[in-house]
């Protein structure tokens, strides 16, 4: 009897914070540019999610960050569907590569290397790791004992340099080409 009372209790006390959760929700997804009734659907996902899985919730002190966590996963698996449906609907149903295309990307890529070989060795390596291997950012860091958040940090700050650089137009050019991500 005493444990269902607690419940109650806990309840009643997460429905009273409903109200602030879902400003702070609002305010995590705004900040990320997500469109407003993308916001509104993954606020009203999130929210069914917090209260399905309240049970989780073990520190009430954590529950602002708890559920920010939540609308973030939501808007992570949103957009992960949105990008799968796209990619699903543009890709053709049979697409045959010529070796003239193969090689005329791979001169592209040559190209963009060159053009990227006056970087510093580390930020080079980044780039080279991540775009030309598809390497993942954590185990970039790991590789170059540099922190996750300093490397993501830096290849922006790389992306950026080289987009206003005084040869961003041939390296835009040659990224378009040899499709590698930029």
């Amino acid at each position: 009897m005493q444990a269902q009372q607690d419940q109650y209790e806990v309840d009643a006390h997460i429905e009273a914070q409903l109200p602030q959760w879902r400003v702070a929700m609002q305010r995590v997804l705004q900040r990320r540019r997500v469109p407003a009734d993308v916001v509104e659907d993954l606020v009203q996902e999130a929210l069914i999610v917090a209260w399905r899985e309240r049970e989780q919730l073990r520190d009430p002190s954590r529950a602002l960050a708890w559920v920010r966590s939540i609308v973030l996963n939501r808007m992570r698996s949103h957009y992960g569907r949105v990008r799968d449906t796209e990619q699903l609907e543009m890709e053709p149903v049979c697409v045959r590569e010529t070796p003239c295309d193969a090689a005329m990307r791979h001169e592209a890529r040559e190209r963009t290397w060159r053009l990227l070989g006056v970087l510093p060795r580390q930020e080079f390596l980044m780039l080279w790791l991540r775009h030309g291997h598809d390497v993942p950012p954590r185990e970039i860091a790991r590789t170059l004992s540099v922190d996750n958040n300093a490397l993501r940090h830096l290849l922006h700050r790389t992306r950026v340099a080289l987009q206003e650089g005084p040869r961003s137009r041939a390296l835009k050019v040659a990224l378009a080409a040899s499709g590698i991500a930029s």
